[in-house]
């Protein structure tokens, strides 16, 4: 005798809609039948119970027995055991194959799992039992939407999948990678998933004795027991995805500059009118730059300059006055005079507007070029054509140099 009470009307509703209705094929197998009393008490636990709390909560079994009780014409034959029969429907049942879907990110590195109501606090993945003449595929994509309500029928590929075979039951579940992170989630089925969420590849166990969810996240492994029997075909099968990617191409930053071969730089160095023994260095322009300017005939030309005034001098002035128009009228009146006298001469300054001349240390006001070459003061206006200071540099040396001069 059934120790569960549920009101008649309810229980002559569930009959009604579940039982009294199905082929009597169903009715005289009484492992169909056990089905068709599942998705009763499926119903009674959505519905009737979840609006009226009142009514009492149950198992599978114990809801059975009380149906078999209130409705003993179901039973075929009528003596027969009822414990035998719900054993031998849960046998059958553990026999039928499970179909569903491993669900992960873009990036592989997280997969979905679900926790159900009547299996304490253990997670799986999503699948569910085949139902009769239906497809793999098709079984694994409704299991899916079921208990989480997302749809994979286009993103099952048949081929790629994992399968295990525990006490005679196959379960199969499809690869499906790609899900956004930021999925709403929400099961289309009552009473049956708790709760759905993302969880680490890292952080999941591989064997029962691995500490490793417990660790991260405070979880013992015996909670993912459905999930270790898939954990290797998992991770192998990461791993030949990755594989198969392409590498993210090698962003090179722009405007980088390569060493030349020695001999590209000895025939360029050749076809530009310098040494090939001249090695590239940096230009000194700091504060105390001991930089001379010497004088030449064609410094007459200069604008305003008197005959008496040296090319330096002029200079110097036009600095102290803040004359920077006459300055720039200097270097470039001197600039076309030297283009003109030396035409036909090799530059001594070396390439590139004066990039390789620095200050000697000999005290002599000249400048070193390339290796144990020195500019003179006197030979300095032919380099100038191509040596150029910042602005901040030139003031700098000048005013340096005339306080030198002045004692």
């Amino acid at each position: 005798m059934s120790k569960l009470k549920i009101s008649p009307n309810v229980l002559d509703d569930l009959c009604s809609r579940f039982l009294l209705n199905i082929p009597s094929q169903e009715k005289e197998d009484m492992i169909r039948l056990c089905f068709q009393i599942e998705l009763a008490h499926w119903f009674y636990l959505d519905f009737f119970r979840a609006e009226n709390n009142r009514l009492p909560d149950c198992r599978m079994k114990e809801f059975a027995k009380l149906v078999f009780e209130t409705y003993p014409f179901l039973l075929n034959p009528s003596d027969v055991n009822v414990d035998k029969v719900l054993e031998s429907w849960k046998e059958y049942k553990r026999s039928v194959p499970t179909y569903g879907a491993i669900l992960m990110d873009s990036t592989l590195e997280y997969v979905l799992l679900v926790q159900g109501f009547w299996i304490k606090a253990s997670w799986g993945f999503p699948k569910g039992k085949v139902n009769k003449d239906e497809q793999p595929e098709i079984c694994a994509a409704r299991e899916v939407l079921e208990e989480t309500g997302y749809d994979i029928t286009k993103s099952i590929k048949p081929n790629q999948f994992a399968e295990h075979l525990l006490n005679e039951q196959l379960s199969r579940l499809y690869f499906v990678r790609d899900v956004p992170l930021d999925t709403k989630f929400g099961p289309k089925t009552r009473g049956e998933i708790k709760n759905v969420q993302w969880f680490s590849v890292s952080d999941l166990p591989a064997h029962k004795k691995d500490q490793t969810p417990k660790q991260n996240l405070n979880i013992a492994a015996n909670c993912f027991f459905m999930v270790i029997p898939f954990m290797k075909q998992l991770r192998r099968w990461i791993a030949s995805q990755k594989s198969l990617e392409p590498e993210a191409p090698i962003t090179k930053p722009k405007q980088i500059l390569q060493p030349r071969p020695k001999g590209e730089r000895k025939t360029q160095g050749k076809e530009k009118g310098r040494s090939s023994n001249q090695s590239p260095r940096s230009h000194y322009n700091g504060f105390g730059s001991p930089v001379k300017f010497s004088t030449s005939p064609s410094l007459s030309m200069a604008p305003k300059a008197s005959n008496e005034k040296s090319f330096e001098d002029e200079q110097i002035n036009s600095f102290k006055q803040g004359n920077n128009k006459a300055l720039e009228d200097i270097y470039a009146i001197r600039t076309l005079n030297i283009k003109q006298e030396n035409r036909n001469k090799p530059h001594q300054g070396g390439r590139g507007r004066g990039q390789y001349l620095h200050a000697t240390n000999q005290g002599d006001g000249g400048l070193f070029v390339g290796k144990g070459k020195s500019l003179q003061a006197g030979s300095l206006p032919a380099a100038w054509v191509n040596f150029t200071f910042d602005r901040t540099s030139l003031e700098r040396a000048i005013v340096n140099f005339h306080n030198r001069n002045k004692y």
